[in-house]
C-alpha cells in the first residue's frame, strides 16, 4: 500500500496534477487514501508545484492534515520559489490563520513575507483598531500571531488609543472578547515598553464601573496588565490610587479572585496603606465593606491572613482567624 501510495504521489506531482488532489481531498476528508497521497505529496523532497495564492487557500486543510514538523519542513521548500510581487499582492485576508507561525519556525526564510504583513498591519487606520481588538477578528488575529512568532511594532499615535479604549470597556463589562488566555497582554507588546508606563497611567484614570464578574473577565485575558495598573508607574497620583481601590480590589475582594487578590498581597502593606491614606472617604467605606464580606466567607484562610497583613500589618492583623474580627480602615 505505501509504495503505491508513493507511486501515486509521485506521478501526482510530475504531472501537475496535485491540485485536483488537495481540492478532492478538502471536499472529502472521509476518503482516507486520498488524505494518505497528500501527505506523501507535502513529505517528499520536491513538494507540488503550488503559487503563493495556492498555498495559501490550503494551508487549513494541510494544517489539519499534516504533522507539524512534516508541514514546517514542506514550507521551508517552499519559501525559495515565492517571488516578491506576488508577495506584495497579499491583503491580509489572503493570510490565513496559523501560517505566521507555522513560516517562522523554518528559520526567517519567509522574512519577507513577515515584513509584509507588518506593512499591512501598519497600514490598519486608527479608528478601526478598537473594534478588530474587541471583535478579534482577522485583522486582530494576524497582530497576536506576528507578536507571537517574529515580533512586530505598530505606531503609538495609531495603536494606542484604541488599545486602552478596548481594555478600559472589557474591565467595565461593556465588553466581552472572545480571545486565548493573555491575547491583550500580547497585543501591549505591539507598543513601544516606553509608552506602557502611559497606558497603565490611562487605565488608571479612565477605569470606571468595574464588576467582579469584568474583573474576572479581564484578569484571563490581561492579567500581567492588570497587575500592573494597579501598582507600576512613577509618581501614581490620588486619583489613580483611589480608581486602584474603588475599581481593581474592591472587585477582586467580592469576587473572591485569588489571582487578582494575589496582586495587592505582593503590593504588601506600605504601598496599600500610602493608597488607603490616599483613598476618597467613600472608596474607603466600600473597601471595608468588600473586606468584611470577604474575611466572613468560606476562602483560601491562608491568602485572607496574606492579604490581611498586606492591607492592616502584621499586628492587627493577628485577629484575622477570630471570627468576630473586623477593622474598618483608619486614614
Amino acid at each position: 500500500m505505501d509504495s503505491q501510495v508513493k507511486l501515486i504521489a509521485h506521478k501526482a506531482v510530475a504531472a501537475t496534477s496535485a491540485t485536483r488532489w488537495i481540492e478532492y481531498g478538502k471536499a472529502h476528508r472521509e476518503h482516507l487514501a486520498v488524505a494518505q497521497i497528500v501527505v506523501e505529496m507535502f513529505s517528499s523532497d520536491t513538494p507540488p508545484y503550488l503559487n503563493l495564492s495556492g498555498l495559501l487557500s490550503h494551508i487549513p486543510y494541510l494544517r489539519d492534515l499534516l504533522e507539524e514538523e512534516v508541514f514546517v519542513d514542506a514550507l521551508a521548500k517552499y519559501a525559495p520559489r515565492m517571488k516578491v510581487p506576488e508577495i506584495k499582492k497579499l491583503t491580509l485576508d489572503d493570510i490565513p490563520r496559523d501560517f505566521i507561525s507555522l513560516s517562522h519556525a523554518t528559520g526567517g526564510l519567509w522574512k519577507t513575507l513577515h515584513e509584509h504583513l507588518d506593512d499591512l498591519l501598519g497600514a490598519v487606520e486608527q479608528q478601526a483598531w478598537q473594534g478588530h481588538i474587541e471583535e478579534m477578528d482577522h485583522t486582530a488575529v494576524m497582530l497576536l500571531e506576528k507578536l507571537d512568532a517574529s515580533g512586530c511594532q505598530l505606531d503609538a499615535g495609531v495603536f494606542r488609543k484604541p488599545f486602552v479604549n478596548a481594555v478600559k470597556r472589557v474591565l467595565s463589562g461593556e465588553c466581552e472578547i472572545e480571545a486565548a488566555d493573555g491575547a491583550l497582554d500580547t497585543l501591549l507588546l505591539a507598543l513601544d515598553k516606553s509608552y506602557h508606563e502611559d497606558v497603565w497611567r490611562s487605565l488608571r484614570e479612565g477605569i470606571s464601573n468595574v464588576s467582579a464578574t469584568s474583573l474576572a473577565h479581564a484578569m484571563v485575558l490581561c492579567p500581567k496588565l492588570i497587575s500592573n495598573v494597579a501598582q507600576r508607574g512613577d509618581r501614581i497620583m490620588q486619583a489613580e490610587k483611589d480608581n486602584v481601590l474603588r475599581h481593581i480590589l474592591v472587585p477582586a475582594l467580592e469576587g473572591r479572585h485569588s489571582d487578582a487578590l494575589r496582586i495587592f498581597v505582593g503590593m504588601g502593606y506600605s504601598k496599600l496603606k500610602d493608597f488607603q491614606n490616599a483613598a476618597q472617604d467613600s472608596t474607603t467605606a466600600m473597601v471595608e465593606g468588600a473586606w468584611k464580606s470577604f474575611s466572613d466567607s468560606d476562602v483560601d484562610r491562608n491568602l485572607t491572613r496574606e492579604l490581611s497583613e498586606a492591607l492592616f500589618g502584621k499586628r492587627k492583623a493577628k485577629s484575622i482567624l477570630d471570627p468576630s474580627f473586623w477593622l474598618p480602615f483608619s486614614k
